[in-house]
């Protein structure tokens, strides 16, 4: 079973090598929050290609809503449900301080269940370190105007192109990259002064 972040083929690849061991079967399971979280939009991009890793991994693929629930009760939940007994999970992105005021999700799954093994996978969320330094990625929308697109942090305007915004650490102004998707593929273009300037999606 998994909590699964982005860097999917890492941990259901260590899930089905347990599940191997154990001669038991495999459960992939994502945790949906609400629209507003700041990760909503990703997931949902990303939920196809979860699924197709499922199935070449021979596992079950299922989206679980919070309904307000913490994901570590969400996790615990199905793991009662499914008699499951091996618990895979990304590493944490939270900071010292998130992890010292709110827990480890580890931590909160191990103290409402027993005689379950958590095992934690380091994982990355943000953008890969090749990209230089960029800040976490907010929901953001660009509009098409000729060959250019306008980035805009608000509601999304008519027409309306949604991805992921990173901000570049070094800069007042609105640049850093746009990550979105174009079918399966992920396609992602430079923002300059709140503009990018050059086709970000392949030809048709």
């Amino acid at each position: 079973m998994f909590f699964f972040p982005p860097d999917a083929e890492r941990l259901i690849r260590r899930g089905s090598t347990i599940a191997k061991s154990f001669n038991a079967p495999l459960h992939v399971i994502t945790v949906e929050n609400s629209r507003e979280d700041e990760d909503y939009l990703e997931n949902q991009q990303n939920h196809e290609e979860w699924q197709r890793l499922s199935d070449e991994y021979n596992a079950d693929f299922t989206i679980e809503p919070a309904n307000g629930r913490k994901v570590a009760e969400v996790i615990v939940d199905v793991a009662k449900e499914r008699e499951i007994t091996q618990i895979v999970i990304g590493k944490s992105a939270r900071s010292k301080w998130q992890e010292l005021t709110k827990g480890a999700i580890a931590t909160e799954i191990l103290k409402r269940i027993d005689f379950v093994d958590v095992h934690i996978v380091s994982v990355q969320r943000e953008l890969p370190p090749s990209f230089g330094d960029y800040q976490k990625g907010v929901r953001a929308y660009l509009t098409k105007d000729n060959e250019t697109y306008t980035l805009h942090l608000g509601n999304c305007p008519e027409g309306c192109i949604e991805g992921i915004f990173f901000k570049d650490m070094h800069t007042d102004f609105e640049s850093g990259l746009f990550k979105t998707f174009h079918g399966k593929e992920i396609v992602i273009g430079r923002v300059i002064n709140g503009t990018v300037r050059e086709k970000i999606f392949p030809k048709e």
